[in-house]
């Protein structure tokens, strides 16, 4: 990672916007994790959508 981190969290957030656009394009459905189900995905649980598997 770059010293400059606000430059480097910029850039991966406009990446993550183009990846997130390209699958909406093509018809699959992506969200954004709450920081909740980002802490337990990065413990190693299993996040299942509000809406059910």
């Amino acid at each position: 990672m770059p010293l400059d981190s606000a430059d480097w969290q910029t850039r991966c957030k406009t990446m993550s916007a183009k990846i997130a656009g390209d699958f909406k394009k093509a018809g699959i459905p992506v969200r954004n994790l709450s920081t909740e189900e980002q802490i337990k995905r990065n413990q190693g649980e299993q996040v299942v959508p509000p809406n059910g598997p």
